[in-house]
């Protein structure tokens, strides 16, 4: 985060790229959403005070049926982070590969995006695919549930609204040196 903010990146919610995608404006130099997926405790008491020292927020993908698990974050502090500007998206009800079996699909999709909506009280606009897999079949189930894009893996940076099912995410390693962080960056 230090090395973002020394560079000049500013953090934007994928909700952002999602608008600017589907309706046109400017994102702001060197735009970089950050996203943490599953819900795990660490991201609040590891990565959320560093993001706010160094002025960035990020996005939440969260398994629905896992929030207020043995180690893993509770509602207040979602709550504490969404109130301190950081979104959420769904990242399923249970962490489903949604491929496998079409008849989860509800369930996975609409029924979590509805608990997450209902438990925070905020709109929840965007999915993080499970494993970053889907298909048309999903895709299709993801538009007409209500969702405004989703988000795979890692294939690179450059997104497109032809493509808004199908957004792209550099996954970021923990075993990552500083040197392997920053090639997956666009603007060295």
């Amino acid at each position: 985060m230090s090395w973002l903010s020394e560079h000049g990146y500013t953090g934007i919610p994928v909700t952002q790229l999602v608008d600017v995608l589907q309706n046109g404006g400017q994102l702001p130099p060197k735009p970089v959403a950050i996203t943490f997926d599953d819900g795990m405790q660490d991201i609040y008491t590891i990565a959320f005070p560093i993001m706010q020292h160094y002025g960035f927020s990020g996005t939440l993908f969260l398994i629905a049926d896992w929030i207020n698990g043995e180690g893993l974050m509770n509602t207040a502090e979602v709550q504490e982070m969404i109130s301190n500007g950081w979104e959420i998206g769904s990242h399923s009800m249970t962490h489903f590969d949604l491929t496998s079996d079409y008849s989860q699909l509800r369930y996975q999709l609409f029924d979590s995006k509805h608990m997450l909506e209902e438990m925070f009280g905020v709109p929840v606009n965007t999915l993080a695919y499970p494993f970053g897999l889907f298909n048309t079949n999903v895709v299709k189930k993801v538009s007409a549930y209500g969702y405004k894009a989703a988000f795979a893996l890692g294939r690179g940076y450059i997104q497109s609204a032809n493509e808004i099912f199908d957004l792209t995410r550099e996954e970021v390693r923990e075993s990552y040196d500083m040197s392997q962080f920053i090639a997956l960056l666009p603007w060295q």
